[in-house]
């Protein structure tokens, strides 16, 4: 009998993939694995990689699975379901149902490449060049592979030269997988003395390049200000979002706020890097890319930079002069700039280019990137940053291109999805705020997907009448008084926002505070405070949010408030506190019977 369980990725499958037919074989397997298998065993299904060819380009692989066991050793499986024939090397699959038949790679080529591919890419790991001189050739005695025809019995005889029966997974083994990968593995692991530990930190180096996919480690994304360690596990839905986007090299991902767009663009952006390719992860907003570029960890094969700011280096680059004072300068300008440069500069385009908060690149008008801005226009034709970011891809087929939207949070005008990205991959469940603030996010969103959230229920979202603007500063000053020293968070938890710009606004905190508005560079301070215009803040998030001077919003048209409230109230996670007229909380935050009176 099993002790424990297996350590098996992903820990569930999507009722969507299931249903698939495509997958019935697979997930036959899956499951009597994750049935059968104890403590000691990893499994990895749908194992995506992306190895280099001897022509130097990059090649997409998959395993259908990696099972290792700490002590014995690890093998790579082809499932190949329905019945299977083979002539003059020629392998075909027969379905069950339908009997259709359809020609098929060799399973056993296919495992055994994969396995190659995988030895590199365990090869290339610090803590394993660490551990083993020659990592290549000492990494080909702990891997081994084998194939299985879950729906068929083998003849008990080798199926060719490189497929002995002994590698074999039929139907009559499925009953006990482990004595059969067992089997497996000892006739393909070589074993020594030292064995034991070596496949032990194999194991590690198959969870750093394959189990990525499942949890994202909050640090990692989060800045220095926040050092609490938490772990985010990924919701079923952004799971999936991530497996469709192995058969998809262009890909548009549409979520609500919260819903760990900024997380997903991330995390795609740094396996991509960390597989070999050149990425490219960008945005529109300058203190969105700020942050993103102190949050991820370093690597040569990524760039994190604003649009806006890549069109200028690179056209400096490529010795384009650009007119700065040209009124289309963001429009079509630093755009045409772009394209340009990458004719003259081949070698600086991408394999992957990953575009967050992407509903504020499908329109521009006046786009600065580093300040507020007035409504953009939607562009006739197809916006020119698109197509300057097509040009910057290495191939425009088979480089990836993906995006992140939320078309509710576009404050500079209308988005538009491009054709070539669609049909959207949706994100409508809120990971990140609580459900109370997600109540108030709800009164003022008016996409085509329903908003779930799965936060926990959380403090009430708190209000503070004043009536006096001249009174601002104190009632200001009083909250975050409350809040650091009765309720223990720090003034890095904290967050000032408003629909104003710094030069407009009633803000002020000294001489108890320091309001910093620079928010690209961290406030550090013992006294300093964070402000920013709701704008600026798109895409960025603070434990706390206190969101003031709601009142310039009342002149606005209603879609304009509403896309403001909508990206104000969901940057904090925890708390969400509204100082203001009385009249105007009571229009922005009701009825909403999660709010309280501070």
């Amino acid at each position: 009998m099993k002790k424990g369980r297996c350590e098996i990725y992903p820990v569930q499958i999507s009722q969507e993939i299931r249903q698939d037919a495509r997958f019935r074989a697979e997930l036959s397997f899956y499951d009597r694995l994750s049935e059968q298998l104890g403590q000691g065993w990893l499994v990895i299904y749908h194992a995506p990689f992306i190895s280099s060819g001897s022509d130097g380009k990059f090649y997409d692989g998959e395993a259908d699975f990696i099972i290792s066991h700490e002590e014995l050793g690890t093998a790579v499986i082809e499932v190949k379901g329905g019945e299977i024939h083979s002539e003059n090397g020629q392998w075909k699959s027969i379905t069950l149902q339908a009997g259709r038949e359809h020609n098929i790679q060799n399973p056993e080529e296919q495992a055994r490449r994969c396995k190659w591919a995988i030895v590199k890419k365990l090869a290339n790991l610090p803590d394993i060049r660490r551990l083993f001189a020659n990592a290549e050739d000492e990494l080909k005695r702990h891997l081994c592979h084998g194939v299985c025809f879950p729906d068929v019995i083998a003849p008990r005889r080798d199926l060719s030269a490189a497929l002995p029966y002994q590698l074999v997974i039929d139907a009559n083994h499925l009953a006990n997988l482990e004595k059969k990968l067992r089997e497996i593995l000892a006739l393909g692991c070589k074993n020594s003395e030292r064995d034991a530990q070596a496949r032990k930190w194999i194991q590690t180096g198959l969870r750093q390049l394959f189990a990525t996919q499942v949890k994202l480690r909050h640090p990692l994304l989060l800045t220095a200000i926040e050092d609490e360690q938490q772990l985010i596990t990924l919701t079923q839905q952004q799971y999936d979002a991530l497996f469709q986007l192995r058969f998809r090299s262009r890909a548009a991902i549409i979520g609500c706020a919260g819903s760990g767009k900024t997380f997903l663009a991330a995390q795609e952006a740094l396996m991509s890097a960390q597989a070999g390719q050149r990425t490219l992860l960008t945005c529109f907003n300058r203190p969105l890319a700020a942050f993103l570029r102190r949050m991820i960890l370093e690597h040569p094969n990524l760039d994190v930079i604003n649009i806006h700011a890549l069109c200028g280096k690179l056209a400096n680059q490529a010795g384009i002069e650009v007119p700065e004072d040209s009124e289309n300068l963001y429009r079509k300008e630093l755009p045409e700039a772009l394209s340009a440069a990458m004719s003259r500069l081949p070698e600086a385009r991408y394999d992957c280019i990953i575009v967050d908060e992407a509903q504020d690149i499908s329109l521009s008008t006046n786009e600065t990137g580093n300040t507020d801005f007035p409504e953009g226009q939607l562009s006739e034709q197809k916006e020119l940053m698109w197509l300057a970011i097509e040009d910057s891809l290495k191939d425009s087929v088979d480089s990836r291109l993906y995006a992140f939207f939320d078309t509710h949070q576009s404050l500079y005008g209308n988005a538009c999805i491009p054709e070539e990205l669609k049909p959207p991959i949706p994100l409508p469940q809120n990971v990140r705020n609580t459900q109370s603030i997600c109540s108030a996010v709800k009164l003022h969103y008016e996409g085509i997907i329903p908003i779930s959230s799965r936060g926990p229920t959380g403090a009430s979202i708190q209000t503070v009448a004043c009536e006096d603007e001249s009174l601002l500063s104190k009632i200001l000053v009083e909250q975050i008084t409350r809040l650091t020293k009765i309720e223990r968070f720090s003034n890095s938890d904290i967050v000032i926002l408003t629909p104003r710009k710094r030069e407009r606004s009633n803000v002020r905190l000294a001489p108890h505070f320091n309001a910093v508005w620079d928010i690209e560079n961290e406030a550090s301070g013992a006294k300093d405070i964070l402000c920013s215009s709701i704008h600026r803040f798109k895409g960025l998030e603070r434990r706390i949010a206190i969101v003031t001077e709601l009142e310039e919003l009342d002149g606005k048209e209603m879609l304009e408030q509403k896309r403001l409230c909508y990206t104000a109230f969901s940057r904090p996670r925890l708390l969400l506190l509204a100082v203001g007229k009385r009249k105007t909380l009571d229009a922005y935050l009701s009825p909403n019977d999660l709010v309280g009176v501070v």
